[in-house]
């Protein structure tokens, strides 16, 4: 059984902007050729980017209670489908739409526990 970090402090959610190379992955995406290609067979430098997030959130113990303190409003489940209507997941991001104002945006989560948090509407600065 593995030990789980503790959430450091100042952790933020986003990676820093800045190129990412090979160096920066795990063996299994360098196995993998690295990147990710889109339909066009362009590399796509956000799949591994997003894979080193969800590596990076489901590292680290964080409770309800720390990620309040962190971030603020936190969802569990339950409460994340009486506030939002759910249209798509792509680990750690949900695209999700506000019931009440109808406003379409995203949330980060973690897998165990699941929680959401860091609501963003469409077109906020992040």
């Amino acid at each position: 059984m593995s030990r789980k970090r503790k959430l450091p402090k100042g952790m933020a959610t986003r990676l820093p902007s800045g190129n990412i190379s090979n160096s920066d992955l795990g063996p299994d995406q360098i196995r993998k050729g690295g990147f990710s290609r889109n339909k066009d067979g362009r590399v796509d430098n956000t799949e591994s980017r997003r894979r080193m997030l969800v590596r990076h959130i489901n590292d680290v113990e964080a409770g309800r209670e720390a990620l309040e303190e962190r971030f603020g409003q936190v969802w569990d489940t339950a409460q994340l489908g009486e506030d939002f209507i759910v249209e798509s997941f792509l680990a750690p991001f949900v695209l999700v739409i506000h019931k009440k104002t109808q406003h379409k945006g995203t949330l980060v989560f973690q897998h165990r526990p699941r929680f959401y948090w860091e609501w963003t509407p469409e077109g906020s600065e992040a």
